[in-house]
């Protein structure tokens, strides 16, 4: 990813995710799920790059641990990595990220951020007397109110605190209406230095949620953080192979031709299977991989991995 190649921006979604643990795993403890509290789990942070639905970055932390914890050290490796690529970075993250000194660490680097915050009783009176107000209609009688107040930290960096209420108003004639609609009740209350309306930091947000889904397919598809080897270290490893092979799925999915080959179309659920879900391979032999493919099969992907500098070999 470089100005070179076309990539000017990037965008990098931060989300976290419980993971239940069976069985006595080093690291899976009690701590912070809503939906397991009572299991052992694992907490797995996910970081991806939004332009190319792609891993960037894969943390597995001890089930103790909230994924917040020492956010500011963490992301601040990351962008020394990043801001070698020399293209401009935005940064999203859900409530669970809440920091004012990442804040303001990230506007000094000159990064973008746009974080969800915890609707505390002291942010839900500032939006509720938060000026510069404006309405949206959304398809039928949602409406969407946005309101923003300029906040200052005791380091003098100005950020923008950004309330939305998403609600169905109606009279009892079923007309829209905002009498008596403005309450201390908001649907989101975001943070940032973007430079974009309030509508498109919105519509930016929403688009976070895309990390979930990943998220979900690497827990589902790739086994993230489940093993049979009670070592941490062991599970912290397959996490990033996990990571690793979903990547790879995708780099598949980017070159269409991969999928035609002469005549036959080569369906996701078999390259699946086949060749990217390494992951289960692993687990399923106690740590030692057998792949069986075809020799057709090798062929072809001996050529393509030949291209991004990879060695397939055989055994």
């Amino acid at each position: 990813m470089s100005p070179e190649k076309g990539v000017h921006s990037i965008t990098i979604d931060v989300d976290q995710s419980a993971r239940a643990i069976h069985g006595r795993q080093q690291g899976a403890k009690k701590g912070y799920s809503a939906k397991d509290r009572n299991s052992k789990l694992f907490q797995v942070v996910v970081w991806t790059v939004r332009e190319t639905k792609t891993v960037f970055k894969l943390e597995l932390l001890s089930g103790e641990k909230h994924s917040g914890n020492d956010f500011l050290n963490r992301i601040q490796k990351v962008m020394d990595s990043l801001k070698k690529l020399g293209v401009e970075i935005t940064v999203v993250c859900d409530s669970g990220y809440e920091n004012i000194a990442v804040f303001e660490y990230l506007n000094s680097i000159k990064v973008q951020f746009l974080f969800a915050i915890k609707q505390i009783e002291t942010v839900k009176k500032r939006g509720k007397y938060a000026k510069k107000k404006t309405v949206k209609k959304k398809k039928g009688e949602i409406a969407t109110i946005l309101k923003e107040r300029i906040l200052k930290t005791k380091n003098e960096f100005l950020f923008r605190q950004i309330f939305v209420q998403n609600k169905i108003a109606c009279d009892e004639f079923g007309q829209l209406t905002f009498e008596n609609f403005e309450s201390n009740e908001f649907t989101n209350v975001f943070v940032t230095n973007l430079n974009l309306s309030k509508s498109n930091v919105y519509e930016l947000y929403k688009k976070h949620a895309q990390v979930e889904t990943i998220i979900e397919e690497l827990k589902n598809e790739f086994h993230l953080a489940i093993s049979h080897n009670h070592k941490f270290e062991f599970n912290q490893a397959m996490s990033q192979i996990a990571a690793i092979a979903y990547n790879v799925k995708n780099m598949f999915l980017s070159d269409k031709k991969i999928f035609q080959m002469k005549t036959e179309i080569v369906k996701l659920s078999t390259l699946q299977r086949k060749f990217i879900h390494i992951p289960g391979i692993i687990v399923n032999n106690g740590g030692k991989i057998f792949l069986k493919v075809e020799k057709r099969i090798f062929d072809r992907l001996k050529q393509y991995f030949s291209k991004y500098q990879c060695n397939l070999s055989t055994v």
